[in-house]
């Protein structure tokens, strides 16, 4: 036998399962899709309306937010946490213990293993992030998404909003980019 946690409003409730078949009636209530043949480890927690495709491994004590939706025969580590929201790509792979922020997007066929990344809230107006994928260094700066180098290369890419004018939103967003690039130099030093 087998436990989830189903969260709704974050109460969470005890399900024991030994098949997925077994807790349908639970997840049609917290609107949780499990797509044909996904496997889900013990004592996970699955978030409502989150989605969950066919073939996909969902490891021990995982923790998949609320509208999180997982692509097929991706794979999310033991201990990985899964923001609400977030959306992993098919054949993704998300290492032991690794988070994911709420609304990241990680694109099919990446592998993110255990703190290779990291993704900020507060430290500009918008979403950040950082990772090594297959030794290229990603950043993301709100809705942007490039390699550190064409970042370097192109920086004040958006001068609608983020003119190079020394303005505290601009130099917000700088900063941004500064600590973005620091972690991947300490990544790329051990």
């Amino acid at each position: 036998m087998k436990t989830i946690y189903l969260r709704k409003d974050y109460e969470g409730n005890d399900i024991e399962y030994e098949n997925i078949i077994d807790i349908k009636n639970q997840l049609s209530e917290y609107k949780i899709e499990i797509g044909e043949g996904a496997q889900i480890g013990e004592e996970a927690q699955i978030g409502e309306w989150a989605q969950i495709g066919a073939g996909a491994k969902i490891g021990e004590e995982a923790k998949i937010g609320a509208g999180a939706k997982i692509g097929e025969e991706a794979k999310i580590g033991e201990w990985a946490q899964i923001g609400e929201e977030a959306q992993i790509g098919a054949a993704a792979e998300i290492g032991e213990g690794a988070q994911i922020g709420a609304r990241a997007k990680i694109g099919a066929g990446a592998e993110i293993d255990n703190y290779n990344y990291m993704f900020c809230l507060n430290i500009y107006k918008y979403v950040s992030g950082s990772w090594l994928d297959k030794n290229t260094e990603w950043i993301q700066l709100g809705c942007y998404t490039r390699t550190r180098k064409e970042w370097e290369e192109d920086f004040w890419n958006n001068i609608n909003e983020f003119p190079n004018d020394g303005s505290e939103k601009s130099n917000a967003r700088l900063r941004a980019f500064k600590v973005h690039c620091f972690f991947l130099d300490q990544l790329k030093s051990t």
